[in-house]
Order: structure tokens, then sequence, then C-alpha cells
């Protein structure tokens, strides 16, 4: 189990300067933005303005926290604005982006060639061990403890995220007031 916090310095510029993002997980892990297979980031939208083009990228963006956003395609409108709302789309496409009452964080998925994603909002706090998988949890509010079987519990706050090797036994027990919301993602090819 790897744990990525969201700590203030682990924030980056977008690829065209226009935003700030937050690397979760790349694969293979020495890629960089040209050639990953797949990655998982978090991207803050905080003013109005153009998302990055990731040519040969299937994305996927889901609404973590805050009031949303209105993204404009050259053919079609889409707003996010409830929590696990999410929209696939070509990195090809231009996206202008404009945010609804203030700033909110999106989670986001790259993939490329075959490679796909299962993006999932888990409805309880059970995470079943899944043979051979590993995944990504990514917590988009609330608190929750995470306990391993054989290492010490983790503490998990809102846009922190998880990486779960394969086989791993887990179980989780909510922290705090707030109901948690987590998103899972499982990667594979298709």
């Amino acid at each position: 189990m790897i744990v990525r916090r969201n700590h203030p310095d682990s924030w980056k510029p977008w690829k065209n300067g226009g935003g700030l993002t937050r690397e979760i997980a790349v694969y293979p892990v020495t890629a960089n933005s040209e050639n990953f297979l797949w990655r998982v980031s978090i991207a803050k939208i905080e003013c109005t303005g153009p998302f990055s083009r990731f040519h040969n990228v299937s994305r996927r963006l889901m609404l973590l926290n805050g009031k949303g956003a209105l993204f404009q395609f050259s053919n079609r409108n889409i707003t996010l604005t409830n929590l696990g709302e999410a929209i696939d789309f070509s990195g090809n496409e231009d996206l202008h982006c404009i945010p609804v009452d203030g700033a909110c964080l999106v989670l986001n998925v790259m993939t490329r060639g075959d490679q796909v994603c299962k993006m999932n909002v888990v409805p309880d706090l059970s995470l079943p061990a899944t043979r051979g998988v590993e995944r990504i949890i990514v917590l988009a509010e609330g608190a929750v403890q995470l306990i391993e079987h054989s290492n010490p519990s983790v503490m998990l706050q809102a846009s922190d995220a998880v990486l779960i090797f394969p086989n791993a036994q887990l179980q989780m027990e909510m922290s705090g007031g707030i109901r948690p919301t987590l998103i899972e993602l499982t990667f594979g090819s298709s």
C-alpha cells in the first residue's frame, strides 16, 4: 500500500500552465506526459480557461468536490455538479472549462492504446480483495481509517489517495461525521 497525500507541495502546473494538477500514479512509473500508458491525477479548476490537450489519449473526469464546472467542447457542453459525475472524451479535443461558483477538484484519468480504467464510487466501506489487480482509491470527501492486515493503519483525508497492491485485504472505518466517498480505479487491457 502506497499513500499519496494531498500536500500543498505536491501540486504542479498543468501541461498548458492554465491550472494545477497533483499526480497520483502513472504507468509505467518512469513515464512522462508523452509516453504513459495510464495516468491518474487530480486537477484543481480555479478559473476559466482551456484544458491541456493530450493527443491519442482517452480521458475521464470525475467531480470530487466543489460546486462543479462547465466543460465546453466544440460540439457540446457538459456540466458536472454532483459528486461522482463523470465525463469521457478524447484528449485530441479542444476543451474549455468554467468553474461553477468557485474552485473545484476533478479526478483525471488518462489511458493510451488498449488500456482501460474502471472507475466506481464505492457504495460502502468494504473493499474485498481482488486477485492479481492493483487498485487506486481516492477519498473525495470525509475521512477514513484504512487497515491492512500486516501494516499499521493509515488515516486518509479528502483528496488523499492510496495505491493498493494485488490481493491486499483491507478494512475501513469511518472517521469523523462526514460519510466518506471513495472512488475505486482498476486498470487492464481491452
